[in-house]
C-alpha cells in the first residue's frame, strides 16, 4: 500500500509540474478554423538573444503621418496546430494589448519555443525538466492591427475562394496602407519557427509533452510540413468581414476616424 500511495503522490507532482509548464490557451481563445526564393532558414535563435530581441512593447504605435488605408485586409497564417503544439509552445499573445495599433513589416508578431527534455526517454522525463531553444516570426506586411492574436490553425484556405464571411480564419489580421507592397510570403516570415521544429523533428516520434498526444506518424508529420508550407497570406475585401473591427477601431480611438472615414 505504501508503494501504490507513492506512486500515487509522484504522478500527481509530475502532473502539477507539466500543468504549470506548458499552459494551454485559456477558454475562449479558439485556433482558425477556417478549412482549406527565401534566403536559408537560420537555426533557432538563442534563448538570451531571442528574448532581449523580442521584448513585447507596452503600447500601441500610432499610424504614421501621410499613410492613407486602402480597403483590403491581408490575414497571416499562423503555425500547423497539431504539428507545432505536439513539441512546442505557440506564444500567440505576443502583441496582446497593441490592436489598433501600427504594425511595421518585418516586425516581430509572435514566438515559438520548443522545451527539449533534460532526460531523452521514459514516461517522466518531463518532470527532469528542459532546455528551451526559441524562434520568432515575424510580420508580412505594415498597416493597422485589427486582430493582434497569433492563432495557430488547424486547415488553411488555399485561396480567398474557399472561404466565406461566415467561415472566416480567426488569425492575425491587418489593414492595408493603398500603397503597401505584397506581402513577405510567410516561407520567410515563419521560417526560423519552421526550422525549429524541424530541426527537433524526433520529438514529434514521441509522446507529446502535453501527454494526451502519441508518438506522430512520418506520413502525418510530413503532410503537416507540408500543410505549414503551402499556408500563404489571404488577401480579402475590409468590408463586410470586418466592419465590427473597424467600428471598434474609431469608436476606442477618436484619431484614427480620419483614416478610416472611407470605409465607414
Amino acid at each position: 500500500m505504501d508503494l501504490i500511495a507513492l506512486g500515487i503522490a509522484a504522478v500527481g507532482v509530475v502532473v502539477a509540474y507539466m500543468a504549470w509548464q506548458y499552459p494551454r490557451h485559456p477558454a475562449g481563445a479558439q485556433p482558425a478554423k477556417a478549412s482549406g526564393g527565401a534566403s536559408k532558414p537560420n537555426a533557432a535563435e538563442p534563448v538570451a538573444a531571442a528574448t532581449a530581441e523580442a521584448k513585447p512593447r507596452s503600447r500601441r504605435k500610432p499610424v504614421p503621418e501621410g499613410v492613407v488605408f486602402g480597403d483590403k485586409v491581408v490575414i497571416v497564417p499562423g503555425l500547423q496546430q497539431g504539428l507545432f503544439t505536439h513539441a512546442g509552445h505557440i506564444e500567440w499573445q505576443y502583441l496582446s494589448g497593441q490592436v489598433y495599433g501600427w504594425i511595421q513589416r518585418e516586425d516581430i508578431i509572435a514566438r515559438y519555443h520548443v522545451d527539449r527534455p533534460k532526460v531523452a526517454n521514459g514516461p517522466f522525463r518531463h518532470f527532469f525538466g528542459s532546455d528551451r531553444e526559441t524562434a520568432t516570426i515575424r510580420s508580412p506586411i505594415s498597416g493597422l492591427l485589427l486582430h493582434s492574436y497569433f492563432n495557430d490553425f488547424v486547415t488553411w484556405p488555399a485561396s480567398v475562394d474557399e472561404i466565406d464571411d461566415q467561415d472566416m480564419p480567426i488569425a492575425f489580421s491587418v489593414l492595408l496602407p493603398d500603397d503597401e507592397p505584397p506581402p513577405i510570403k510567410p516561407e520567410w516570415t515563419h521560417r526560423r519557427a519552421i526550422q525549429l521544429l524541424e530541426d527537433n523533428k524526433d520529438l514529434l516520434f514521441k509522446d507529446s509533452m502535453r501527454w494526451t498526444r502519441g508518438p506522430m506518424p512520418e506520413d502525418a508529420v510530413a503532410r503537416l510540413f507540408q500543410d505549414q508550407r503551402d499556408a500563404q497570406c489571404l488577401i480579402v475585401d475590409a468590408l463586410p468581414r470586418f466592419r465590427d473591427y473597424l467600428e471598434e477601431a474609431r469608436t476606442k480611438y477618436p484619431e484614427l476616424r480620419p483614416h478610416l472615414k472611407h470605409l465607414l
